[in-house]
């Protein structure tokens, strides 16, 4: 009895082993293909065989680590430039507004699909998140209809992909509406201005990604709308020792918030917003 107990417990000793080596292990080799990492041991290696201090290779090696970091994204920008949710379950909203840009556009327009895809496949951009919203809270009462625009990029229609996936999903037909063309974040606010003033939806709400919501709320208000907002594509807030260490993905994310925070200046100078 005794030496099957303590089988057992060794067995279990080695197991235990044997994942957190395998653990290590797999985060070893994701560091070791991290692209980024390479970048800055060059970098270093510049400024140790440097006789004389590089300002400015210093100051550009401090550039691209700050926005190269997880950190700076989740923690930093992201944490100044979203939009508190003003979503309200307690009621029910006239329309949901999902804002466009959900799929990935160039292949569609490529029109080159492997033949193995179904039909009902979406190739989507992050951003599907918005849809999966959209549609939850219809089909759950919390919203009666649907409004997206009819996003239009050369040949591409990008509402008729979107109604045909919202479909699949589960929701009506009559529960989605369509409206536009729209090409910009401005044409999808006053494409509903318009439409507000001929069906009036008292209640809105508002969907889109984090990192968009701020440009797109202050585009709405300009047009005299007051929705209430729920954003997806929120980042994460855990903070550890790969909060800090430069990827190619932060380094994207970082880029999509200086876009967004770019094109809202442009915008406010423009008078749109």
């Amino acid at each position: 009895m005794y030496f099957y107990v303590f089988g057992n417990i060794v067995l279990k000793v080695v197991y235990s082993l044997k994942y957190n080596i395998e653990m290590i292990l797999n985060d070893i080799a994701m560091l070791l293909i991290n692209p980024m990492l390479y970048v800055f041991i060059a970098l270093t290696i510049l400024l140790v065989l440097k006789k004389k201090n590089n300002v400015l290779l210093i100051i550009l090696t401090l550039y691209l680590y700050v926005i190269s970091i997880p950190y700076t994204t989740n923690q930093l920008i992201a944490r100044y430039w979203s939009v508190n949710d003003t979503y309200d379950s307690s009621g029910t909203y006239d329309a949901a507004v999902v804002m466009a840009g959900v799929t990935d556009a160039n292949l569609y327009i490529a029109n080159h699909f492997p033949f193995y895809v179904p039909e009902s496949h979406v190739f989507n951009a992050n951003s599907i998140e918005r849809i999966w919203a959209g549609v939850y809270f219809v089909k759950n009462g919390f919203a009666k209809t649907l409004l997206f625009g009819q996003w239009t990029l050369k040949t591409y229609n990008e509402g008729e992909v979107v109604k045909k996936y919202a479909l699949n999903l589960g929701l009506k037909e009559e529960q989605l509406y369509l409206y536009g063309p729209v090409h910009r974040t401005i044409d999808e606010a006053k494409g509903v201005k318009r439409l507000n003033s001929q069906k009036t939806f008292k209640k809105l709400l508002l969907i889109t990604s984090d990192s968009h919501m701020r440009r797109s709320l202050a585009m709405f208000k300009k047009q005299g709308l007051t929705p209430d907002v729920f954003s997806t594509n929120k980042h994460g807030t855990h903070v550890d020792f790969l909060s800090f260490l430069p990827t190619a993905a932060a380094l994207e994310s970082t880029n999509m918030y200086l876009y967004e925070i770019v094109g809202y200046v442009l915008y406010y100078i423009l008078g749109d917003l």
